[in-house]
């Protein structure tokens, strides 16, 4: 892996001087020049990789190389953990939908098992909790579900709730553009199927 970065002013490879009389920051330039340093595993991460890292200072640029080995051998952690993120990345659009529709179900669910003459001027508050919790119910038995059947691809708890995190992060921020993929896909299933029942009509 190569990284090439500009240095800027008064940035890497610059180095404030504090002027005594003045008082005033000047900067100075980096000098050319490499050095080489040699990785080596950590024994708390339970990573066994090796590799060298090499940094080059050419005038403002500076550029990192680094060659590793051995990151995923012997971790199954870290491939279950890219396995399960890549699954519940792919999946978010039919998270979602499934959200909206126990969102819909608890509203109906909701103005019709509470009446309007049960709590009086809190009936709609009533209503709005009662509807507000039916999703948030049904997306924790489904967490529960997935959970059991993606048990062996299910990262460590603590990186499990830091993609938790990462993911309801990404559902809110690309809320729309995911409702609109699930009715595309679901748009083109339906013309699947209906173009698989019109030719098996005219075999027939």
């Amino acid at each position: 892996m190569r990284t090439t970065t500009k240095l800027g002013t008064a940035t890497l490879g610059s180095a404030l001087l504090l002027t005594l009389g003045a008082g005033m920051a000047q900067a100075a330039t980096a000098a050319d020049g490499n050095t080489m340093a040699t990785l080596r595993p950590v024994a708390l991460n339970g990573v066994d990789a090796s590799g060298t890292a090499m940094v080059t200072v050419n005038g403002t640029r500076i550029a990192v190389t680094m060659a590793a080995s051995g990151l995923l051998a012997d971790s199954p952690q870290v491939k279950r953990s890219l396995a399960w993120s890549i699954a519940a990345i792919v999946s978010l659009p039919m998270i979602v939908a499934a959200y909206r529709k126990a969102s819909a179900l608890g509203m109906l669910l909701a103005e019709l098992s509470i009446p309007e003459r049960i709590g009086g001027a809190y009936n709609m508050h009533i209503r709005s909790v009662l509807a507000r919790f039916i999703p948030l119910a049904t997306m924790w038995v489904l967490g529960l579900l997935v959970a059991a059947l993606a048990s062996t691809i299910l990262p460590p708890r603590e990186v499990a709730l830091v993609l938790v995190l990462v993911l309801l992060l990404l559902a809110w921020l690309l809320w729309r553009g995911l409702v609109q993929v699930h009715a595309r896909l679901q748009a083109a299933l339906r013309d699947t199927l209906d173009k698989s029942g019109r030719s098996d009509d005219g075999h027939g």
